[in-house]
């Protein structure tokens, strides 16, 4: 079991550590978010289930990074957030952590559903039919769920462009 366990920790680590840094945008608290996937795993003692199921478990970090968002906005914390930008205009680097900051706002605002799908379209690039396999949806639920998610952001990134350009 031990050898089993240390494989599969090996094969999936990395992957369940890039989704949840992806949605919250900070190493520390992705990397709690992989430790709270690995030992939910580990304490139900059915690591086969998982085994070959690398979208369920992109699934269940996204769902817990996004637990950890929304638990952010009930305890503010500074922000450790440990992305370097490689932008040469610093102007344009603010500009980007504010998107970054909007869109992490939005995501907690949305529906459990919408934020979950939202988050695997986009930060893990899984399409509507992959997504409905993982999630057990119908692949027009899913084009619903992403539909609502991204018509909500971009009412979000107009007002924001709006109020930005009478300032």
């Amino acid at each position: 079991m031990a050898s089993d366990w240390e494989y599969f920790y090996e094969r999936h680590a990395k992957s369940i550590l890039d989704s949840s840094f992806r949605v919250l945008g900070n190493l520390a608290d992705a990397e709690d978010v992989a430790q709270e996937v690995f030992l939910e795993i580990f304490r139900a003692g059915r690591i086969e289930q998982y085994f070959d199921q690398p979208a369920l478990l992109r699934s269940m970090a996204v769902r817990r990074s996004i637990d950890r968002l929304r638990s952010r906005k009930r305890h503010p914390a500074f922000d450790t957030t440990q992305l370097q930008s490689r932008e040469p205009c610093p102007s344009e680097h603010v500009k980007a952590q504010e998107l970054e900051e909007l869109l992490r706002n939005e995501i907690q605002k949305m529906s459990p559903r919408e934020a979950e799908i939202f988050c695997l379209s986009a930060f893990e690039n899984m399409n509507n039919q992959s997504i409905a396999t993982a999630l057990r949806l119908t692949t027009n639920s899913v084009a619903k769920h992403l539909s609502t998610a991204k018509k909500k952001l971009s009412e979000l990134i107009d007002t924001k462009e709006l109020e930005t350009n009478h300032e």
